[in-house]
């Protein structure tokens, strides 16, 4: 539920209103299984998202949704970190992994990530893509 509400959203406002809500069903999904990769990898992504939120954004998720919901890099970062161990395959991690090790100053982890995405084999018709683009993110930082 927390994947298709987080694909819907066609604007701003739509995105804070479903915020909470695809963090509930995250919730709800890791008390049911706690090291479920997807969940983990999804809660990730979620506390990048909002980590990363600009000033406006914050503002109307403070005063009109009741909030602003607690979010950061390094939570993120443990989430990423908890998928890749619960399924060492899954790409896209990885290189959601190394852009939050990336933009939390940790470049040297990100490189090592990177090293590690593009041995690994592709898996689904999505991840010779995610290769290609950690390929372009590693050049870039060595």
């Amino acid at each position: 539920m927390a994947l298709s509400l987080d694909k819907s959203y066609t604007g701003t406002k739509e995105r804070l209103q479903k915020t909470g809500d695809i963090l509930g069903h995250l919730e709800e999904a890791l008390k049911i299984k706690p090291d479920h990769p997807r969940s983990l990898y999804l809660m990730g992504k979620w506390n990048v998202e909002i980590s990363g939120m600009n000033v406006a954004e914050k503002g109307a998720l403070k005063t009109f949704f009741g909030g602003l919901p607690s979010a950061s890099l390094p939570t993120a970062i443990d989430y990423f970190e908890k998928a890749r161990k619960a399924d060492p395959n899954y790409l896209l991690n990885y290189l959601d992994l190394a852009k939050a090790y990336k933009k939390n100053g940790q470049s040297d982890k990100a490189i090592e990530i990177l090293n590690k995405l593009i041995k690994l084999p592709p898996r689904t018709a999505d991840d010779n893509g995610y290769k290609a683009e950690g390929k372009i993110l590693l050049e870039s930082l060595l």
